[in-house]
C-alpha cells in the first residue's frame, strides 16, 4: 500500500470511528480505545504511520446495546455493521463498521464471502474466571472454537504449522453445522458473564489471552484524549494498559516489526475522488 493509500485509509476510518462515536455518546454507551488506536494517540498524536486499522473497545453489555441501537440509529446507505448474525460468512467475535462502496482485502480473509469494505475494529470485553486452571481451559476453549469458524468459513494463516492446523481443524468441523459452530464459539467468549468479575479480556483480540486482560476497574474511569482532529473517550489508566500490552510503548520498534495487516488491495470507490 503506498503512503498515498495509507493517508486516504486513516481518512475514511476517521469517518467511521466518529459515527462509531457520535452513536456510542447519543446513546450513552461507553467506548474506549484500544490497542494501535490508543498507542496511537498518545505517542503520535493520532495514527501509528505505518498502521492500517482502527480498534475500540466496550464491555459486552454496552457492546449489545451498541448492536441493538444501530438497528435503527445506522446510516445503511452509508455504513454496515458487521457481526456472524449480518453477516453470515463472517468469523469474528467482534464487530466491524464498514463503509459501503470501498474495499479492503487483507491475506486472512481473501478467499471468503464476507463483506469486505473499509472498517473499523469493536471488541466486547468478557468476563475472566479468577482461577488460573479456569482461565487456561477458558484461552484453550476460545481457541479451538474460533479457528474451527474460521477454517469454516475459508479464513486462513499462511504459517506453515497453521496450515496443519487448519487441515486437523477443516476436517472435524465438518462434523457440526455453522450455525452450531458459531453458537459453541458464542457460550465459550462468554461463559464467566454471568455476576462481575476483576478482570476482562478482549474477544478475539491479535494478542496472546493472556496479554489481552485488563482489570476491569480500567473499564470503569474514562476520559477523553485527542486522536488527530478529534477525541475520543479512553481509559484514564492508558499508561498502564498500554504498559502491560507493549511494555515500553513509546520506543519506536524497528522497522522490520512495525506491525502490518498483509493487506493485499484497497478501493476507495467514491471516496478515492
Amino acid at each position: 500500500m503506498t503512503e498515498t493509500d495509507l493517508k486516504k485509509l486513516h481518512e475514511l476510518e476517521l469517518i467511521l470511528a466518529k459515527e462509531f462515536a457520535r452513536i456510542c455518546e447519543k446513546h450513552k454507551i461507553r467506548y474506549f480505545m484500544i490497542a494501535g488506536t490508543l498507542l496511537g494517540a498518545v505517542r503520535h498524536g493520532g495514527f501509528i504511520p505505518w498502521d492500517e486499522d482502527m480498534d475500540f473497545g466496550m464491555l459486552r453489555s454496552d457492546f449489545e446495546r451498541f448492536l441493538a441501537v444501530c438497528r435503527e440509529e445506522l446510516d445503511t446507505d452509508t455504513y454496515f455493521l458487521q457481526t456472524g448474525e449480518t453477516d453470515p460468512a463472517y468469523t469474528y467475535a467482534f464487530a466491524k463498521l464498514r463503509l459501503n462502496g470501498t474495499k479492503i482485502v487483507e491475506e486472512i480473509g481473501r478467499d471468503t464471502f464476507a463483506n469486505k469494505g473499509i472498517f473499523i475494529d469493536i471488541f466486547p470485553f468478557d468476563n475472566v474466571p479468577d482461577n488460573r486452571v479456569l482461565r487456561r481451559i477458558h484461552e484453550k476453549e476460545r481457541y479451538l472454537w474460533k479457528n474451527m469458524l474460521a477454517v469454516r468459513l475459508g479464513y486462513h494463516n499462511g504459517r506453515k504449522r497453521a496450515k496443519i492446523l487448519q487441515v486437523m481443524l477443516r476436517l472435524a468441523s465438518r462434523l457440526l453445522p455453522v450455525k452450531v459452530i458459531r453458537g459453541l464459539k458464542e457460550r465459550a467468549f462468554t461463559r464467566y458473564n454471568k455476576g462481575r468479575s476483576k478482570y476482562v479480556v478482549t474477544a478475539e483480540g491479535s494478542y496472546r489471552y493472556d496479554r489481552e486482560i485488563i482489570p476491569r476497574r480500567f473499564t470503569e474511569k474514562l476520559q477523553p484524549l485527542s486522536f488527530e482532529d478529534t477525541e475520543f473517550f479512553t481509559f484514564a489508566s492508558y499508561e498502564d494498559y498500554l504498559t502491560n500490552l507493549y511494555g515500553d510503548y513509546r520506543k519506536l520498534p524497528p522497522v522490520e516489526e512495525r506491525n502490518k495487516h498483509s493487506v493485499m488491495t484497497v478501493e476507495f470507490g467514491k471516496y478515492g475522488q
